[in-house]
């Protein structure tokens, strides 16, 4: 049997024709409009980006240091789309980061329909309705009040499977992906009272991690989230813990937002991915730059080995208060935030009105553009971050290496602190980061203390991708036990 194809009228091909020639006529004049006629034609930029949106997509693919070559090219503003500005001049972060800005649809819920986590509330004043409740569950009172003994038996645990899988075997393993390991345990026991437990099985447990990494696929999250949050009710001897996010159950805050079980798994969630590529996007760098600077490497450990002698660290697990009188420790801390700060893509928000006049009102950028900065550029300013900025060097936080007298070094040090974006910027910086420093500051110095940590092929070190957040694949490390 033979079939033929249909002709195709000679009406449809027209209507077809003149579609065609209406959409390229539409494409054209938006293009015309956003190049020469947009409120923000005259910012600078690369042509692509005064054209279409589209263009976002390769900015975000792109590493920071791409966004850092366009400010070098075109100034201090520079147009990446339509209506998109990035700013690298950090003076300007608290005027554009003001604490009545709002988030533009960059941020919006789309992985949980219209249910928005607090870090994606668009509006501030809903964000403020949820932060009311949400920081007190992450403060640093409640961290070593309720869930630093937890954090405590995880890293007890990862110390003696760092043991078992290395030290004991001489083999390298893959630290990162341990790590991410250790971190859901650590999460899982904080938020539903047991670890989930991939560390101890070697392996992703139901997929968690596969999915928050998916480019945050949440289905099995949020399926995970449902049995995990049924525990408490189903074993007993959870019913009397306190776990991280009590502070929500809308029981105990009759007055406040009222927080439904579709909002705290947004939450929940939100906080899972933050947490586990937040903390990991520090940790594998902090190590990276010790094991490439062998004189800091030595230099630290030496400390911690000297506080440990003269019983300043608890046993078996450093207490966090503990971890913040190293003062060289503390160094690599900030430089390590400064040069790898987790976050690394531009944080947008919206010009609220009038708009605003900037650099003594030479330049008026109107309401309702989207402005922003990324953390990567910023901490690279010469004037603020001091010289080398690329450069990993704790001595900067250090007066007597600085080459800086008390009082100006003092200075620089309050400087850097107030425009620096370790954790984002204004109110609506990371609400977790009391979380993130303990749980990375103890985790860093026992492992210090009770290994010497290698690399077994100096010249590849990692796979490290600038999304979102950093990202780290493949570290292989040796751990060595110490005597």
């Amino acid at each position: 049997m033979n079939f033929t194809l249909p002709t195709m009228l000679p009406g449809a091909t027209l209507i077809l024709q003149a579609l065609l020639a209406l959409f390229m006529g539409c494409t054209l004049y938006v293009c015309i409009y956003n190049r020469c006629l947009h409120p923000l034609a005259n910012f600078p930029g690369p042509f692509l980006g005064s054209l279409t949106d589209w263009y976002l997509v390769y900015v975000i693919c792109s590493v920071p240091t791409f966004g850092l070559e366009l400010h070098k090219k075109y100034g201090p503003i520079v147009r990446l789309v339509p209506n998109l500005l990035s700013f690298s001049d950090p003076t300007l972060l608290p005027q554009i980061y003001h604490r009545s800005t709002d988030k533009p649809a960059f941020y919006g819920s789309w992985m949980f329909g219209h249910t928005a986590s607090m870090f994606q509330s668009l509006k501030h004043a809903d964000h403020y309705a949820k932060k009311r409740l949400v920081a007190p569950c992450c403060s640093m009172n409640a961290m070593k009040t309720h869930h630093e003994a937890k954090i405590d038996e995880r890293i007890e645990e990862f110390c003696a499977k760092l043991s078992e899988r290395s030290s004991a075997t001489g083999r390298a393993l893959d630290f990162s992906e341990h790590l991410r390991w250790f971190l859901s345990d650590v999460w899982s026991h904080l938020v539903y009272g047991k670890p989930y437990g991939p560390l101890a099985q070697g392996r992703d447990v139901n997929e968690l991690l596969a999915a928050i990494q998916g480019v945050y696929s949440m289905s099995a999250s949020a399926a995970n989230f449902d049995r995990l949050m049924d525990r408490r009710r189903l074993e007993s001897d959870l019913r009397n813990e306190t776990l991280f996010f009590d502070g929500l159950d809308p029981k105990h805050n009759s007055r406040e937002f009222q927080y439904s079980r579709e909002d705290l798994r947004a939450e929940v969630i939100t906080f899972t991915a933050a947490t586990l590529d937040g903390v990991a996007a520090f940790i594998s760098p902090f190590i990276d730059n010790l094991i490439t600077h062998p004189a800091a490497y030595a230099r630290l450990v030496e400390e911690i080995q000297a506080a440990d002698r003269a019983g300043h660290l608890k046993k078996p697990v450093v207490a966090y208060d503990e971890t913040t009188r190293l003062p060289f420790f503390m160094a690599c801390i900030n430089e390590t935030l400064r040069r790898y700060a987790p976050a690394q893509t531009i944080l947008p928000r919206l010009v609220s009105s009038p708009g605003y006049h900037l650099f003594g009102g030479k330049v008026y950028v109107p309401a309702g553009t989207q402005m922003g900065a990324s953390p990567y550029i910023i901490h690279r300013d010469e004037a603020i971050f001091g010289a080398d900025p690329d450069t990993w060097k704790p001595e900067r936080w250090i007066q007597e290496e600085s080459g800086m007298d008390a009082r100006t070094h003092e200075a620089y040090i309050k400087k850097m602190e107030k425009y620096g974006m370790w954790w984002g910027y204004g109110d609506r910086e990371c609400a977790g980061k009391y979380y993130a420093e303990m749980e990375m500051q103890k985790l860093c110095v026992e492992l210090l203390r009770r290994f010497d940590i290698e690399t077994p092929t100096p010249g590849k070190r990692f796979t490290h991708a600038r999304w979102a957040v950093g990202m780290f694949w493949g570290q292989q490390l040796i751990f060595k036990g110490r005597n």
